[in-house]
Protein backbone atom coordinates (compact mmCIF):
# COMPACT_ATOMS: atom_id res chain seq x y z
CA UNK A 1 0.00 0.00 0.00
CA UNK A 2 1.02 3.57 -0.61
CA UNK A 3 0.28 7.06 0.66
CA UNK A 4 0.91 10.62 -0.43
CA UNK A 5 4.42 11.84 0.42
CA UNK A 6 3.13 14.67 2.58
CA UNK A 7 3.83 17.36 3.61
CA UNK A 8 6.27 17.60 0.69
CA UNK A 9 3.55 16.72 -1.82
CA UNK A 10 -0.04 17.95 -2.02
CA UNK A 11 -2.84 16.71 -4.28
CA UNK A 12 -6.19 18.17 -5.25
CA UNK A 13 -9.08 16.83 -7.31
CA UNK A 14 -10.56 19.16 -9.95
CA UNK A 15 -13.54 17.45 -11.60
CA UNK A 16 -11.97 14.54 -13.54
CA UNK A 17 -8.35 15.57 -12.98
CA UNK A 18 -5.94 15.28 -10.07
CA UNK A 19 -3.27 17.95 -9.76
CA UNK A 20 -0.30 16.97 -7.63
CA UNK A 21 2.42 19.41 -6.56
CA UNK A 22 5.84 18.49 -5.21
CA UNK A 23 6.53 21.61 -3.16
CA UNK A 24 10.16 20.68 -2.54
CA UNK A 25 11.00 20.31 -6.24
CA UNK A 26 8.58 22.90 -7.63
CA UNK A 27 7.12 20.42 -10.12
CA UNK A 28 3.45 19.67 -10.64
CA UNK A 29 1.66 16.78 -12.28
CA UNK A 30 -1.69 16.17 -13.90
CA UNK A 31 -3.53 12.85 -13.79
CA UNK A 32 -6.61 12.41 -15.96
CA UNK A 33 -8.70 9.55 -17.31
CA UNK A 34 -7.23 6.15 -16.43
CA UNK A 35 -4.41 7.72 -14.39
CA UNK A 36 -7.01 9.53 -12.24
CA UNK A 37 -8.82 6.24 -11.60
CA UNK A 38 -5.56 4.49 -10.68
CA UNK A 39 -4.72 7.40 -8.36
CA UNK A 40 -8.13 7.39 -6.62
CA UNK A 41 -7.93 3.68 -5.88
CA UNK A 42 -4.28 3.85 -4.84
CA UNK A 43 -4.92 6.72 -2.42
CA UNK A 44 -7.93 4.90 -0.93
CA UNK A 45 -5.48 2.33 0.44
CA UNK A 46 -6.22 -0.57 -1.87
CA UNK A 47 -3.65 -3.19 -2.76
CA UNK A 48 -2.54 -3.56 -6.37
CA UNK A 49 -4.68 -6.72 -6.62
CA UNK A 50 -7.75 -4.82 -5.43
CA UNK A 51 -7.02 -1.97 -7.85
CA UNK A 52 -6.77 -4.45 -10.73
CA UNK A 53 -10.08 -6.04 -9.73
CA UNK A 54 -11.80 -2.66 -9.73
CA UNK A 55 -10.25 -1.52 -13.00
CA UNK A 56 -11.22 -4.74 -14.78
CA UNK A 57 -14.84 -4.03 -13.80
CA UNK A 58 -14.71 -0.55 -15.35
CA UNK A 59 -12.50 -0.91 -18.43
CA UNK A 60 -12.30 -3.14 -21.50
CA UNK A 61 -8.73 -4.37 -21.16
CA UNK A 62 -6.45 -7.31 -20.79
CA UNK A 63 -5.49 -8.13 -17.20
CA UNK A 64 -1.78 -8.53 -18.07
CA UNK A 65 -1.63 -5.14 -19.80
CA UNK A 66 -3.50 -3.51 -16.93
CA UNK A 67 -1.15 -5.07 -14.36
CA UNK A 68 1.94 -3.91 -16.27
CA UNK A 69 0.52 -0.39 -16.62
CA UNK A 70 -0.34 -0.21 -12.91
CA UNK A 71 3.16 -1.32 -11.89
CA UNK A 72 4.73 1.22 -14.28
CA UNK A 73 2.39 3.94 -12.93
CA UNK A 74 3.38 3.19 -9.32
CA UNK A 75 7.10 3.04 -10.20
CA UNK A 76 6.84 6.51 -11.78
CA UNK A 77 5.02 7.94 -8.76
CA UNK A 78 7.72 6.53 -6.47
CA UNK A 79 10.52 7.85 -8.73
CA UNK A 80 8.97 11.34 -8.70
CA UNK A 81 8.69 11.11 -4.88
CA UNK A 82 4.92 11.64 -5.06
CA UNK A 83 4.05 8.58 -3.00
CA UNK A 84 5.77 6.47 -0.37
CA UNK A 85 5.09 2.97 0.89
CA UNK A 86 2.70 2.86 3.81
CA UNK A 87 2.15 0.54 6.73
CA UNK A 88 -1.21 2.10 7.59
CA UNK A 89 -4.03 -0.38 7.97
CA UNK A 90 -6.24 -0.36 4.91
CA UNK A 91 -10.00 0.19 4.94
CA UNK A 92 -12.46 -2.48 3.95
CA UNK A 93 -12.16 -3.54 0.33
CA UNK A 94 -13.70 -1.04 -2.05
CA UNK A 95 -15.41 -2.51 -5.09
CA UNK A 96 -16.75 -0.02 -7.59
CA UNK A 97 -20.13 -0.70 -9.17
CA UNK A 98 -19.94 -2.11 -12.67
CA UNK A 99 -20.92 0.44 -15.31
CA UNK A 100 -23.62 -0.35 -17.88
CA UNK A 101 -20.95 -0.68 -20.56
CA UNK A 102 -17.24 -1.01 -19.93
CA UNK A 103 -15.16 2.01 -20.86
CA UNK A 104 -12.41 1.85 -23.47
CA UNK A 105 -9.00 1.56 -21.82
CA UNK A 106 -6.15 4.01 -22.34
CA UNK A 107 -2.71 3.75 -20.76
CA UNK A 108 -2.38 5.99 -17.69
CA UNK A 109 -0.36 9.13 -18.34
CA UNK A 110 1.41 11.22 -15.71
CA UNK A 111 1.81 14.68 -17.20
CA UNK A 112 4.81 16.46 -15.65
CA UNK A 113 5.25 20.25 -15.65
CA UNK A 114 8.10 22.43 -14.43
CA UNK A 115 7.05 25.72 -16.04
CA UNK A 116 6.13 27.25 -12.65
CA UNK A 117 9.11 25.83 -10.77
CA UNK A 118 10.58 29.19 -9.75
CA UNK A 119 7.24 30.40 -8.39
CA UNK A 120 6.47 27.15 -6.56
CA UNK A 121 9.88 27.16 -4.88
CA UNK A 122 9.38 30.65 -3.44
CA UNK A 123 8.23 30.92 0.14
CA UNK A 124 6.45 34.30 0.18
CA UNK A 125 5.45 34.01 3.83
CA UNK A 126 8.93 33.53 5.29
CA UNK A 127 11.48 34.56 2.69
CA UNK A 128 10.88 38.20 1.78
CA UNK A 129 13.08 41.23 1.30
CA UNK A 130 12.56 44.63 3.00
CA UNK A 131 9.86 45.60 0.52
CA UNK A 132 7.99 42.31 1.01
CA UNK A 133 8.94 40.66 -2.29
CA UNK A 134 9.65 36.91 -2.15
CA UNK A 135 13.31 35.90 -2.23
CA UNK A 136 14.19 32.83 -4.26
CA UNK A 137 16.35 30.18 -2.59
CA UNK A 138 19.21 31.04 -4.97
CA UNK A 139 19.32 34.67 -3.81
CA UNK A 140 20.73 35.76 -0.49
CA UNK A 141 18.55 38.00 1.73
Amino acid sequence: MYQLNSPTVIAENFDDEFVIVNLQQGIYFSLRNTAAHFWSLLMSGLSTTEILTNMLIIYQCDEKELSEDLNYFIENLLAEQIIVQSSIEKPEQLILPAPQDKLPYNKPVIERFNDMQEILLLDPVHDVDREGWPISKEQEP
